[in-house]
Parts: structure tokens; sequence; C-alpha cells
């Protein structure tokens, strides 16, 4: 009678065992079957929040085995107030992650490559579409934390990115002082490293702001003695504010310095620095 109470009991253990294990194995595959809308999700609703813009994103493709993602049709959209549709724009954004970070904190991505992007760098009254974005992405400098809403917990998730590149890059530049005069601006590499590998992780709207940073800086570099002034002056502040936390920030403020003096003196009508005497 005993040994049939214990057979019994160990087939109720062995079932319950099994349901779990088919439990388990549905959840991962369901999880694993949505996790592309999952990440996509999370880009529109993380981005969105720490830019304070509309973001869209037509598609994410997974590949868990390999530990790569590929971000297709990314489009930021521009702050209130501002006429031209977005301000970036990209046809594929390749991240290559650790399979076994996906999901955790920190996640850790070996490689983001951006190809070709499109910029759109307008000027408003008072400040450009970019600087406003560098400003509501600044909302999240050090240990200041952002207001809680739709995408807080993506911006604030942490990451480790060991290199970022952004190649063939543009800028379509629209303002006042070109007189209706079209403007583009090719940028050279966009090149980081080693975000939040050294230390403490940084959260993705920290990583977002280092980014937007680098980018204002290379258009400050690339762009010398074709900007107009006032654009200058507005981006040098937000390289400054952006670049605070970057490892290279110092080389960043550095080699700005100079496009911030062509500009300056393109608006005076002074001579640019490398021009014959």
């Amino acid at each position: 009678m005993a040994r049939k109470k214990k057979t019994s009991f160990m087939k109720k253990v062995l079932l319950a065992v099994i349901v779990c294990a088919v439990a388990i194995a549905l959840g991962v595959t369901l999880l694993y079957r949505n996790l592309d809308s999952i990440i996509r999700s999370g880009v529109e609703r993380g981005l969105g929040y720490v830019l304070q813009v509309e973001v869209s994103l037509e598609r994410v493709k997974v590949t868990v085995s390999e530990g790569s993602i590929e971000l297709s049709g990314l489009q930021i959209g521009n702050p209130e107030g501002f006429k031209t549709q977005e301000a970036f724009s990209v046809d594929v954004v390749r991240v290559q992650a650790d399979v076994k970070s996906l999901g955790k904190d920190p996640l850790v991505i070996h490689r983001i490559e951006v190809q070709s992007p499109h910029i759109t760098l307008e000027q408003g009254l008072g400040q450009s579409n970019l600087d406003r974005l560098m400003e509501s992405a600044s909302r999240f400098g050090g240990e200041k934390k952002g207001e809680k809403g739709k995408g807080s917990k993506e911006a604030e998730k942490t990451l480790r990115i060991d290199d970022l590149v952004i190649d063939g890059a543009r800028v379509a530049v629209s303002t006042p002082a070109l007189q209706g005069k079209g403007l583009s601006i090719p940028l050279g590499r966009v090149h980081l490293e080693n975000l939040g590998s050294e230390g403490e992780p940084v959260t993705a709207a920290e990583a977002i702001r280092q980014v937007i940073a680098a980018i204002l800086s290379e258009t400050l570099s690339s762009g010398a003695g074709k900007l107009p002034g006032e654009l200058v002056q507005g981006l040098q502040g937000s390289v400054n504010l952006g670049a605070q936390g970057l490892d290279k920030s110092v080389d960043l403020l550095k080699d700005t310095g100079a496009a911030v003096g062509n500009g300056l003196k393109s608006l005076f009508g002074g001579k640019k620095k490398g021009d014959e005497e």
C-alpha cells in the first residue's frame, strides 16, 4: 500500500515537472518569436522618451544564435516648432550583442554600425533642432534622472558598448542665413569606443547623449567655414553639454575649436585658417 502511494506521488511530481518544462519551453519560444516586436517597441519608446520626439522603426530582425540585431527604417522626428519633417533617418543599423546579456543589465553590445544616415540641421528661433534634441537628452546627465513616463524604463537601461561607428553621414542644413540656398555637408567617420566599458555602465539615455555630441562635433569639423556663425555657436554649446562624461570629451572640444573659430570668422567675413594671405 505504501509503495503504491509512493509511486502515485512520484508520478504526480514527474507530471508537474513535465508541465513546468513544457510551460517554460513555450514561454521561451513565444519570447523569441516576439523578440523582434519587443525590441522594436523598446527602441521607439526609449528613443522617443529621451529625445521627446516621434520615433518610428519599420522592422527589426534578430538572430539570437549570432547575437545580431538589424534595425531597418529608423526615423527620428523633429521637436515641435521646426519645419523639416525629421532630424535623422537611416535605412539600416546593425548591432552585434553578447547573446548572454540579452534581457539583462547591462546589455553588452560589441559593435553598432550605422551606414549613410541622413541628418537635418535646421536653425529655429534661438536654437537648432539638434540643439533641442541634445537639451532633451541631457535631462539624464550624471545622476539626474528624467521624469517617469512611457519609455523611462528603456531610457534607464544600462549598456556597455565596445564600438560604435557612423559612416557616410550627410547633414542637410536649413537656415534663413543661407537665403534659400541648399547646403549639404558630408561627415567624416564618427567613431566612439568603450561607452560604459570602464567603470560604471552608461544608461541608454547617456549613450544617446554622447552619440549626439560626437555627431555635432563632426558636423562642426566637417562644416568649418561653411556653417553660419549662429549655428556654430549653438552647436558648440551643445557639444560642451553632451560631452560631459564622455571619455574623449577633451578631444571633442579640442577638435571643434578650429571649427568654431572658422565659423565665426565666416559670419563676419574674416579669413579662415588655411586661407591664402
